[in-house]
């Protein structure tokens, strides 16, 4: 069981991308991925602090590698469910 309606939460990180080619430039955004998803997957679970919430429903991730940025994108449906823990409390 849930409680309270669902909300839309998202998360973005982006990044510049090294000026290179050929097999440097793959090495380097394959290189770059891994701090990419979980500085995204922290911002997500920030924002499902702030929100109150403790589940995210529908997550869709996103990477987008173009010629200067790399951009990473998280949409998903934040709920509350009675089930799992609540979120701690967000201190500043």
């Amino acid at each position: 069981p849930v409680r309270g309606p669902g909300a839309f939460i998202q998360a973005r990180v982006c990044r510049s991308r090294p000026k290179s080619t050929g097999e440097t430039d793959a090495l380097a955004v394959s290189e770059a991925l891994p701090f990419l998803e979980y500085e995204l997957a922290r911002q997500l679970m920030l924002k499902l602090k702030v929100l109150g919430r403790n589940a995210a429903f529908s997550l869709k991730s996103e990477v987008d590698v173009g010629s200067q940025l790399i951009i990473a994108t998280a949409t998903a449906t934040a709920l509350f469910c009675d089930a799992m823990p609540p979120p701690r409390v967000l201190q500043i």
